[in-house]
């Protein structure tokens, strides 16, 4: 799946949270506490969980891509800093892989990007996977920038690398996804209005 592509998608996903979280916040402030209301109540949250479920899923499969192809770049660079940084100085080393950096740093100008904009999207969103995902974010623009401090990014950089590699652990994505979507989104998208069609229609038809 290609990355505008999720960005997209999570974008969507946390644009339908944000309204039915509030839907449902307006459905537990009215008067009317009838059963149709209640069941649109109930179903309204299982709804709302079964989109925080596909964003995770979006999210975890965007770190698993990510670091299948650059945690090997990264590994690269921190492996050649952490090691010459013994024999030479700071500013030697920076110069032993400037060029790599730099390389690394161009080709993944839009995808670092990307992650940035994913991140201020979650955060602005109120969105509970955020606190799941900044970490991940965090460690590649540690491993990714070029550092002030050569020996303050050896230092950091090893749990950096170390979530990159549990990142790219392999995951049934397509089977999570495929098994989400199946599940169908019914309900409209004025959640009080079908509430109160469900509730008038109950006393239409309900037996004298």
């Amino acid at each position: 799946m290609e990355y505008c592509r999720i960005n997209q998608k999570l974008l969507a996903i946390n644009t339908k949270i944000k309204t039915i979280t509030e839907q449902i916040e307006t459905l537990q402030n009215t008067q009317r506490q009838s059963q149709s209301y209640q069941a649109v109540l109930v179903e309204a949250k299982r709804q709302r969980d079964l989109l925080a479920e596909q964003e995770a899923i979006f999210l975890r499969h965007l770190q698993q891509q990510f670091s299948v192809l650059h945690q090997a770049q990264f590994a690269k660079i921190y492996q050649t800093v952490a090691e010459q940084l013994n024999n030479f100085d700071e500013r030697v080393v920076a110069s032993m892989i400037r060029q790599d950096q730099n390389k690394l740093i161009e080709t993944m100008q839009h995808q670092s990007e990307l992650l940035y904009n994913i991140d201020l999207m979650l955060k602005q969103a109120g969105s509970e996977r955020h606190a799941e995902f900044e970490p991940f974010y965090l460690a590649y623009i540690q491993l990714l920038n070029k550092p002030k401090d050569y020996r303050e990014y050896v230092r950091k950089g090893e749990a950096a690398l170390t979530l990159f590699e549990h990142a790219g652990a392999p995951n049934n994505f397509y089977q999570q996804y495929q098994i989400l979507v199946s599940e169908p989104l019914t309900l409209s998208d004025d959640l009080l209005a079908f509430a109160r069609s469900q509730n008038e229609s109950k006393f239409l038809y309900r037996k004298y």
